[in-house]
């Protein structure tokens, strides 16, 4: 295989607009050297590929259909590359048209460097500190960990992880780069320097570059190279193991600042879900664990543990600080309300209340409510301007607040304060909501919706919404796996990805809506993505046959023409957490079982509703231990359904063999119920089974 001055590779992941203007700088920066490039797409769901194919069809593409990883991704090029040097960069970069060049001069200038680095930039122009860093030894990251590298940045002890206290404008060894904008030397991953130098000739000649699919992500320990990433690390930590293995071989790691790229940090992973963060400090936990576990006492390296924990659990906490700010208003308002009642409620009878009313219970109130509101759902991202689970939060935790004060007297104030002050801080909360749903609303035109479904059917929605006057969604697309995907005779709906892209889908193109068709999506499918998609501020929907309706929790709207289109539409009612359930299920089963216990006597008559209902209640233990569900399937019954359904086994069914004229008849009324199960239904579908017509 001939080499070539130099290979580019970029991974890319959902950055389409941020790739197109890397690719132009690059393409610049390539001007006068025998170059290839490289863009390995991590399944990405905004059109990369067919923008780079189109635009660029010099560049060399790999499409995965899985996000394989960084280290991964950049390996598969590697393994094509030719180039006597591997630009490694990331897509969310411009590059100056002497980038390469310079990098590479400088690598010519310096026969022992394995890897350089280049001064990176951000968007405002500031330098970023990851241009050059240090390894995370103990001490180090101790340092960065504790802020004490914030406060001495000028520290040789303290600001030794970005090596602050060196001028940005100076030529440094340094321990490691940032993956963003790297140039290695193809001999350092599979040579090692020491060897190189007893060859006495140029080591890119020493060791062939391996075939395409035959070597591994690491070369023969006899070379003494680097090896490739480590595909161990997912995302993030891969750059900082490379170049301690590239040291590790002999080769020196250099910064430079003759050049420079602007790098639009985090561009590609910038969605502030809990899953990269625990990607980035776990990965910084794998490196310490793979090159500090043998070289540092086990006191310093679980104290880098420790401190990588608390830097994570810092992180979260920030990520989470918006989807705290509703919950802890809602909890001052209800505790103003309560306390202004109290106060109130004091006047007349000329008495106070004790200030530990006001300084343990009242808040306690306050706390059980904004509590019930989240069983309910009513802090999820999509429900947080909902008006139902609050009024349902705030009567729930009403009626637990009345039991409690019959067993622990401590919180038994005026129950006049507890009806009065719970009734008005429900009024106010569902004030606040009906505000924010109203200025949202406001902010929002017609919603934008997505149908995941066959393209036959997003097409056949389209059009009967087409020949509405006033629709209320816009259709820009489907969503299904392309091998199941047949053509419709005139299909103008574009496919937007697979199943597996839907959540990336709904981010980068602001989807409002999920349609799920009821013909051609299999329950379990729509079950399944449901669960998956829980946490997304996405509303989902289901298209029932004939696609001129919506189908709701507890009706079924026409999608017909004319003003009441908007009100027609309904939601998909979301399966109950397994926690809103035994919220419900076990102070039920308390209570009948109590009540179980004076209609055992005298021994009822087999068959009758009386001997149904202590049947039913012998299985109060299990249900409140959680064994089972107060209603659920019938494990001796001839249908079980799947688990994605997320029905579990019931004290009582949810339609017996018996009553059931056909397995397909037994399979509908499950399928109904993951739609329509709440406590209201967990309790009329209880006392239709005791009377025996279930």
């Amino acid at each position: 295989m001939s080499t070539i001055d130099l290979s580019v590779v970029i991974v890319n992941y959902n950055v389409r607009e941020f790739l197109a203007q890397a690719l132009r700088t690059v393409e610049q920066a390539c001007a006068g050297l025998d170059a290839e490039i490289f863009v390995v797409d991590n399944n990405s769901a905004d059109g990369s590929v067919a923008m780079v194919r189109e635009r660029f069809p010099n560049v060399c593409v790999i499409a995965n259909t899985e996000n394989v990883g960084f280290g991964r991704a950049n390996n598969q090029a590697m393994l094509r590359a030719r180039g006597r040097y591997l630009m490694i960069l990331n897509p969310d970069t411009v590059v100056q048209e002497d980038t390469f060049r310079t990098m590479i001069r400088f690598m010519e200038a310096h026969p022992d460097c394995g890897a350089v680095g280049c001064r990176i930039l951000n968007p405002d122009g500031t330098f970023a500190r990851e241009s050059r860093r240090a390894f995370p030894s103990p001490d180090v990251a101790f340092y960065r960990i504790s802020g004490l590298s914030r406060l001495f940045p000028k520290s040789r002890r303290f600001g030794r992880y970005n090596l602050t206290y060196l001028p940005i404008d100076q030529v440094a060894e340094v321990d490691a780069l940032s993956g963003s904008c790297m140039l290695v030397r193809r001999a350092a991953l599979w040579v090692g320097q020491a060897r190189a130098a007893e060859a006495g000739t140029d080591p890119d000649t020493l060791t062939p570059w391996p075939a395409p699919g035959q070597a591994l992500p690491y070369p023969d320990p006899a070379d003494g190279g680097a090896g490739l990433f480590d595909e161990d690390f997912f995302m993030y930590g891969e750059d900082l193991d490379w170049c301690f293995r590239i040291k590790e071989a002999g080769w020196k790691i250099y910064y430079t600042p003759d050049t420079q790229i602007i790098h639009y940090k985090g561009e590609s992973t910038k969605k502030g879900e809990l899953r990269y963060v625990r990607l980035f400090y776990g990965a910084m936990a794998q490196f310490v664990q793979k090159h500090f576990h043998d070289r540092y006492s086990r006191l310093f390296a679980g104290m880098l543990h420790v401190g990588i924990g608390v830097r994570a659990t810092q992180t979260v906490l920030g990520n989470w600080a918006k989807r705290v700010r509703q919950p802890l208003a809602e909890w001052v308002l209800a505790f103003a309300v309560l306390c202004v009642v109290a106060k109130v409620r004091s006047l007349p009878v000329n008495f106070s209340f004790s200030p530990f009313f006001y300084y343990a219970v009242a808040p306690i109130y306050a706390l059980v409510i904004t509590t019930s509101i989240g069983l309910f759902g009513g802090y999820r991202s999509r429900r947080r301007r909902r008006v139902r689970p609050a009024v349902l939060g705030v009567t729930w935790a009403f009626l637990a607040t009345v039991v409690a004060s019959f067993f622990v007297k401590s919180v038994a104030f005026s129950r006049i304060v507890v009806l009065v002050g719970y009734a008005l801080a429900g009024v106010g909360i569902v004030v606040l909501r009906f505000v924010l749903a109203e200025r949202s609303e406001r902010r929002i035109g017609r919603r934008q919706a997505v149908v995941v479904g066959p393209p036959e059917e997003a097409q056949a929605f389209q059009n009967h919404l087409v020949g509405l006057r006033q629709a209320p969604l816009d259709v820009i697309g489907f969503v299904w796996d392309e091998p199941l995907v047949r053509a419709a005779p005139v299909q103008t709906v574009p496919r937007l990805g697979g199943l597996n892209q839907i959540r990336d889908i709904v981010r980068l193109q602001h989807v409002d809506d999920l349609v799920f068709p009821a013909e051609g999506v299999p329950n379990g499918v729509v079950l399944k993505l449901l669960r998956e998609l829980n946490d997304l501020s996405v509303d989902f929907k289901m298209l029932a046959e004939g696609r001129e309706h919506v189908i709701g929790k507890s009706y079924i709207g026409a999608l017909t023409d004319g003003p009441s289109v908007v009100e027609a539409e309904s939601r998909i009612h979301l399966p109950r957490s397994r926690m809103a359930r035994r919220l419900a299920d076990v102070p039920l089963a308390l209570l009948g079982g109590l009540a179980g216990v004076f209609v055992r006597w005298p021994a009822p008559q087999a068959g009758t509703p009386r001997a149904r209902f202590v049947e039913l209640w012998q299985h109060v233990p299990s249900v409140v231990t959680g064994r089972r569900a107060l209603v659920g399937y019938d494990p001796a019954g001839s249908f079980i359904p799947p688990p994605e359904w997320g029905i579990e086994e019931g004290a009582s069914p949810i339609l017996s063999d018996a009553e059931a004229v056909s397995a397909s008849r037994l399979r509908d009324a499950y399928w109904a119920y993951t739609q329509r199960q709440s406590a209201w239904t967990d309790l009329r579908l209880v006392a239709r089974w005791i009377r025996g017509n279930a």
